[in-house]
């Protein structure tokens, strides 16, 4: 009976030092992440190139991930889409992003009003080309844009430039 409970106290202790190895010293990167590991002793931001496993020192640096995934930001009103555009973070501009909305991860609920705020910003006022605001903005891709008047399910493209 003494040589069980001692067996199963080393398998239960076993199992809580892998669990608390993995959860201080390792952090994962998706495939469609980029990471980026941010050193808190000396304030610098390293890009990570590869997607997988990170090591982790604890206390001292800290791997946050961006969505690169495409998606779609729209302006609409009463059941219209009055605009439509589909952008992509730019993985060239994560220090750029980082200095100006700070450190955490930003998977695609938190990335898309982001984006949606760069990609549109002048419209209405003042005709900024694509080019121009993502040499402004070095984390915004515009993929395309369509102006589409939809009503009721039927959906009216005045200009199409979704390639």
């Amino acid at each position: 009976m003494n040589k069980w409970l001692i067996a199963v106290i080393s398998a239960v202790s076993a199992i809580f030092v892998a669990i608390l190895i993995r959860v201080l010293f390792f952090t994962f990167v998706d495939s469609h992440e980029v990471g980026y590991k941010f050193n808190k002793v000396t304030g610098q931001i390293t890009v990570l190139d590869t997607s997988g496993w990170h090591k982790v020192t604890p206390f001292v640096s800290e791997v946050n991930v961006i969505d690169l995934r495409p998606m779609q930001v729209r302006i609409e009103a009463n059941d219209r889409v009055l605009n439509a555009m589909l952008v992509q973070f730019n993985k060239e501009g994560v220090t750029q992003f980082v200095n100006m909305h700070g450190r955490k991860d930003y998977d695609a609920v938190a990335l898309k009003p982001i984006l949606m705020s760069y990609a549109y910003e002048g419209i209405g006022f003042c005709v900024q080309d694509k080019e121009s605001l993502q040499k402004k903005y070095k984390f915004l891709k515009i993929l395309g844009s369509t102006n589409t008047i939809s009503l009721n399910g039927i959906t009216e493209t005045v200009k199409d430039t979704l390639k």
